[in-house]
């Protein structure tokens, strides 16, 4: 009965969940393609070089996924080689794309969606948290409104 009573829970509730491993941070961006609905923003702040470089196989076919939905895609990268060079083809994927200022160094990527944040660390150990909840969400794509409003 607690169990079930957990589960029936209003789906409102806010919950943290940890990944550790390249397998399992894959399948939690698989999945986000599946729950994010047409319309919704899909904010990123990252590391376009280290990201890719994962696995690029599967992350380039993620963006080439990603890119066939009705979402509005806005991307933060810093300043790397690959992010300019992603940034030329920005509307073959759907994508608007800023490039940060030179003296930014990430080492984690984070994505903003209406109901979740994902911070994925990009170097050993590897790993991403995911808060799922409406008002982290809304506060993070605030600070990520300010950050691409002062870029030019």
């Amino acid at each position: 009965p607690y169990f079930q009573d957990i589960y029936s829970k209003d789906k409102s509730n806010s919950f943290i969940r940890y990944y550790e491993g390249l397998e399992a941070i894959k399948l939690l961006y698989s999945d986000l393609l599946k729950e994010i609905e047409p319309g919704e923003d899909y904010l990123v702040i990252g590391n376009q070089e280290a990201w890719l470089s994962l696995d690029p196989d599967f992350f380039q076919k993620f963006i080439e996924k990603r890119a066939t939905l009705p979402i509005k895609l806005r991307l933060l990268f810093q300043d790397s080689e690959i992010a300019r060079e992603h940034k030329k083809y920005e509307r073959n994927y759907n994508e608007k794309i800023k490039i940060l200022p030179k003296e930014t160094n990430l080492t984690t990527n984070l994505v903003i969606t209406p109901r979740k944040v994902i911070i994925h660390q990009l170097g050993n150990p590897m790993l991403a948290i995911v808060i799922e909840n409406k008002n982290v969400s809304q506060m993070n794509k605030e600070m990520f409104e300010i950050m691409w409003n002062s870029i030019v």
